[in-house]
């Protein structure tokens, strides 16, 4: 899975991180927030915004629909 996000590094804060699990956020400067977990096997990515399949298989963010299930995990690290 491909997201387009801006050509830039965002804000990366590492929420939790064990041997079984990674979750991290990154801000963008364009106000995009993507959360992801990362464990063995398995990756889930969630946005502040809905994002929106593209024609060539990547995902935008449609900044005119935010994301009413996008949970902001609070910084721990």
């Amino acid at each position: 899975m491909k997201i387009n996000t801006p050509n830039e590094l965002p804000r990366v804060d590492i929420i939790d991180r064990s041997k079984n699990r990674l979750y991290t956020r990154h801000e963008y400067s364009n106000g995009l927030i993507l959360v992801s977990e990362m464990t063995a096997g398995n990756l889930k990515v969630s946005a502040n915004y809905k994002l929106i399949k593209e024609s060539d298989g990547t995902y935008s963010p449609d900044f005119d629909s935010p994301n009413s299930d996008f949970y902001e995990c609070p910084r721990v690290i």
